[in-house]
């Protein structure tokens, strides 16, 4: 199977990648590092503007 035509989340390629949805279109991205022994998190975080001082 040719895993470039697979497509995963969001269309992108599948690959060893967790993503948490959170509430208020929020979201967590766990990864292992490409290079080096450690996992990478990307935190996605969306503020209403009507809640902004």
């Amino acid at each position: 199977m040719n895993l470039a035509k697979t497509k995963g989340l969001d269309g992108l390629p599948k690959s060893d990648v967790l993503k948490f949805l959170l509430e208020d279109n929020c979201s967590v991205v766990v990864r292992p590092s490409g290079t080096e022994p450690k996992l990478k998190t990307y935190i996605s975080a969306v503020q209403d503007a009507g809640r902004m001082r």
